[in-house]
């Protein structure tokens, strides 16, 4: 995921996985060899707008300023009684666990389940799936009370989860895709009971309207997207509704896969192809940990006064930098402690018996170059959503608080 404070890019099964330090002017030439066989969507139409843009705009400013607000807490279902699964143990496997975006989400797990009078093992696959196999075996011979993925398909865990639906272990995944409910036939084979996740495509429809009225009407955009990534396909799949609602005729994107084991150069070249092409007008690279990758060419071309940048995931390297005046101007936040609260809420509702949360209702906040300035980056980033008190919401929700 991250280096340093960066969310890193996400393997094909929907995690973040860190790149090493790359030479991006070595890669750029392979990447974009790679990249000829792309298919991007048709030229950028130069139509005027539609007589009613002032009233499009508007509706679309609407949008933004109540996404820009401090957010709010939604109860996620009906109430759940913690005190009936108390000392039972969460086992949580995470694909790494030297990443700060995964440290963050474990401490949310930690004092959420400690809220809630759990116990919490982390398992650390190291970025091997064996020895993911090797963990939640573990897991089942120890009987704990429930199995979180973080980072793994289902399919490539089938043994070892097979072995948890025989022991009776429910299984939630975590950050993988829009908010779901598990389908009868995963339930059936892996007691797949939860998806704890945010919606991916709301945050990128909030991209797509911060770049529409940025450009009034006349956004034509480049994004990043991994097609084999359930995450990365709801963000491509909100960003280009958004566009095709609000402005079809004079608004354009291509899309480009950066799918592989090179998706840092794959994301450099795809920049760099984009800012040829004089009418590009916003970059969208599918994770922010990816700006990285694109600041450069847009900098190479100087076309840092024409070509504007956003993303989702709102991590403190991109915040930074859209503070500092860069072409970043838009990141779409959710807070990631509060997601651990959200991860221990649904093992507590497969734990006691209870129906999924369709929906955790993780909030989203559009921070742009603007409200940037207005949260305190230097703060824990929980905060920059505003002053809610999720935790006691959850505590009360669990019955453990008043």
């Amino acid at each position: 995921m991250r280096s340093a404070d960066n969310r890193p890019p996400r393997t094909a099964d929907g995690v973040h996985r860190p790149r090493g330090p790359l030479a991006i002017a070595l890669v750029i030439a392979v990447a974009l060899l790679a990249l000829a066989g792309t298919t991007a969507a048709a030229a950028p139409n130069h139509a005027a707008a539609t007589p009613s843009s002032a009233a499009t705009l508007a509706s679309v400013k609407a949008i933004l300023d109540q996404y820009s607000k401090p957010v709010e807490f939604h109860a996620p279902g009906p109430p759940v009684n913690a005190k009936a699964v108390k000392g039972k143990k969460i086992f949580f496997l995470a694909v790494s666990t030297q990443l700060p975006f995964v440290q963050l989400l474990i401490n949310g797990v930690k004092s959420g389940a400690a809220a809630a009078g759990l116990q919490v093992e982390i398992g650390d696959a190291q970025y091997q799936t064996t020895e993911a196999v090797r963990l939640v075996n573990q897991a089942v011979s120890e009987k704990v009370g429930a199995i979180v993925n973080f980072g793994y398909s289902t399919d490539s865990l089938s043994g070892p989860l097979q072995a948890a639906k025989a022991a009776g272990i429910p299984i939630i995944n975590a950050f993988y895709g829009d908010p779901s409910v598990p389908t009868k036939a995963q339930t059936a084979q892996w007691n797949l009971k939860a998806n704890s996740t945010y919606c991916y495509s709301c945050a990128a429809a909030l991209v797509a309207d911060w770049a529409i009225y940025a450009t009034k009407l006349k956004l034509h955009a480049m994004m990043t997207w991994d097609p084999t990534a359930p995450s990365s396909a709801a963000l491509k799949r909100g960003f280009a509704r958004e566009i095709a609602k609000w402005c079809p005729k004079t608004c354009s994107a291509s899309y480009v896969s950066t799918t592989g084991a090179d998706t840092f150069a794959l994301t450099t070249a795809a920049a760099a192809n984009a800012v040829r092409d004089p009418a590009t007008n916003f970059i969208f690279p599918q994770y922010d940990g990816f700006i990285a990758a694109v600041l450069p060419p847009i900098m190479a071309a100087n076309a840092q006064n024409r070509v504007m940048v956003g993303s989702d995931n709102a991590d403190i390297a991109q915040m930074q930098q859209m503070a500092a005046g860069t072409p970043v101007k838009v990141d779409i936040g959710s807070p990631v402690a509060w997601s651990g609260w959200a991860v221990v809420d649904q093992s507590l509702r497969a734990m006691t018996g209870m129906p999924p949360s369709p929906d955790e209702h993780l909030p989203l906040r559009v921070f742009d170059a603007v409200n940037v300035h207005k949260v305190n980056l230097k703060a824990d980033e929980g905060t920059w959503y505003g002053p809610i008190d999720y935790r006691l919401s959850y505590k009360r929700l669990w019955g453990v608080a008043k």
